[in-house]
C-alpha cells in the first residue's frame, strides 16, 4: 500500500422504526421518494448478491446506486451515542426488531454523506434513532431531521470517528469511516494517557483535511496540517500499520493480538514528519506541540459551507450567549494586506458581547499576515463576518452543525 487515496467502501447508515409497519413494504419506501421534490426516483431493480431492492436515485445532477435493506437490528453495545436519546427512543431501540439499511458508494464524500442522510431520513420519518455502521455512532432522531434540512452538508468530521481502545497505562487511537470516503484509515500506536488528547486532535485534523481537500499523501510523504510556533509548519507523514507496527514491542495497543479483522484493511500509522532530518518521528515523542491555537488552511468550499452553516445559525448563537453557564468562541473574516499570501484570514476569537448586528470579542490568535493584529487584541466587528463558531455550555460542545441542541 504506497497511496493514501484507495478505492471507496459502502457506505451504510442504518434506522430504526418507531412503528415496524413503516418498514412493512417496499413500497412506502418508494412512495416516500417519489414524493420528495429533491430526489428523482429514476430506476427500481433488484440486487440479486444483496437480496434486497437496487435504487437509482438523482440527487443535483449525481446519480447514486443504494440498495435499502430491511433486516434484523444488531447494534454492539460499544456503538458512540452521540446526542441525547428520548426516553421513547431508548425504549424502542432496545425493543425493535428490524431496521433498514442504505447502502452506497460515496461520490464526493461531503455531499453523498448528506445525500444518504436526507434519504434515510426521507424513507423512515418516523424513527427512533439512525446508526452509521461505518463510523459506529448512533445519532439521534432530532439531529437527522437537523442535518437533513440544513442548506449544505454537516462537516466533514461527521463522516468519521475518532476511537480510543486503552490497555493498561497506554490507548491505540484510530479512526473509523475514511474508507468510505477513499482514505486510508489513521491510527497513531502506543499512545501514553497524557497524550491522548493531542493524539486525537491530530487523527481529526488530518482527516478532516483529507476529506476537504480530496487529498492525502503518499506513503512516507509530508503532509502539512497545520501552522504552529508562529507560523511553523506542522506535518505528518504515515507508514502502513504493518510495517509501522516494527518499529513496537509486541505488546502495545494496536498490535495484531488487539486487533479486529477490520482494522486490518488500508490502514496507516501516522508519524510527525521532521522537516530538518527529513524523518519520521512518533507523535507522543514530540514536546511542545499547541494545536489549540494552530492555523489550519480550509479550502474555499469548506469555508464557503462553514460560512453558510454558521451564518445560518447566528440565532442560536446568540440565544446561547444570553446563558449565564455558556461561554463562546467565533471565526471571524479579516481582510489581509493587498500583498498577503491570502485574501482573508480567519481568527478565533472569545465572545465579549454580542448584538443585534455586532460581535464585541478578544481574539486567542496572532495573526499571520497582519503585523497590527495580535491575541489578546479586543475588537468589534459585524455578525456577518462570523464564519464559524463554538459554545460551551457545561460540559457541552454546540457548533453550527448541532446547533438545534440550544432551545
Amino acid at each position: 500500500m504506497k497511496s493514501g487515496i484507495v478505492r471507496k467502501t459502502t457506505s451504510y447508515i442504518m434506522a430504526v422504526p418507531m412503528n415496524d409497519l413503516d418498514v412493512d413494504s417496499p413500497e412506502l419506501v418508494y412512495d416516500r421518494i417519489k414524493a420528495n421534490e429533491e430526489f428523482d426516483l429514476k430506476e427500481i431493480s433488484f440486487d440479486d448478491k444483496n437480496q434486497c431492492p437496487m435504487l437509482t436515485i438523482t440527487y443535483e445532477n449525481t446519480d447514486y446506486v443504494v440498495d435499502v435493506n430491511i433486516e434484523p437490528l444488531n447494534i454492539r453495545p460499544d456503538f458512540i451515542l452521540c446526542y441525547p436519546l428520548s426516553e421513547e427512543s431508548v425504549k424502542r431501540l432496545k425493543q425493535a426488531k428490524l431496521a433498514i439499511t442504505t447502502s452506497v458508494t460515496f461520490d464526493d464524500p461531503v455531499k453523498s454523506y448528506h445525500f444518504q442522510i436526507k434519504l434515510i431520513h426521507c424513507i423512515l420519518p418516523d424513527k427512533a434513532a439512525v446508526i452509521d455502521l461505518n463510523t459506529e455512532r448512533i445519532f439521534s432522531p432530532e439531529w437527522i431531521s437537523f442535518a437533513a434540512n440544513l442548506p449544505v452538508s454537516p462537516g466533514p468530521a461527521y463522516l468519521f470517528s475518532v476511537n480510543v481502545v486503552p490497555q493498561q497505562n497506554s490507548v491505540w487511537i484510530h479512526t473509523h469511516g475514511l474508507n468510505r470516503c477513499g482514505f486510508v484509515e489513521l491510527e497513531i500506536l502506543d499512545v501514553p494517557l497524557s497524550k491522548v488528547n493531542l493524539c486525537a486532535s491530530v487523527l481529526s485534523i488530518i482527516a478532516s483535511k483529507a476529506i476537504s481537500e480530496n487529498n492525502l499523501s503518499n506513503e512516507e510523504e509530508p503532509f502539512e496540517i497545520a501552522k504552529i510556533h508562529d507560523g511553523q509548519p506542522f506535518q505528518i507523514a504515515w507508514k502502513p500499520y504493518k510495517k509501522a507496527l516494527e518499529d513496537y514491542t509486541s505488546d502495545i495497543p494496536g498490535a495484531d493480538a488487539t486487533r479486529t479483522p477490520e482494522h486490518n484493511y488500508m490502514n496507516a500509522a501516522v508519524y510527525y514528519y521532521n522537516n530538518d532530518t527529513s524523518s519520521l518521528v512518533k507523535i507522543t515523542q514530540v514536546e511542545d506541540i499547541d494545536l489549540d491555537k494552530a492555523f489550519i488552511k480550509i479550502t474555499d468550499d469548506e469555508t464557503n459551507r462553514m460560512c453558510t452553516l454558521a451564518q445560518g445559525t447566528i440565532p442560536s448563537l446568540k440565544k446561547a450567549c444570553a446563558l449565564e453557564n455558556a461561554s463562546a468562541l467565533v471565526k471571524i473574516k479579516l481582510e489581509t494586506a493587498e500583498d498577503a499570501a491570502v485574501n482573508n484570514e480567519h481568527i478565533w476569537a472569545d465572545v465579549d458581547k454580542i448584538t443585534d448586528d455586532s460581535v464585541y470579542c478578544s481574539l486567542i490568535q496572532n495573526s499571520l499576515y497582519a503585523q497590527d493584529i495580535s491575541e489578546n487584541d479586543k475588537i468589534k466587528t459585524d455578525l456577518r463576518n462570523i464564519t464559524d463558531w463554538v459554545v460551551k455550555i457545561n460540559d457541552n460542545r454546540v457548533t453550527p452543525d448541532s446547533a438545534f441542541l440550544i432551545q
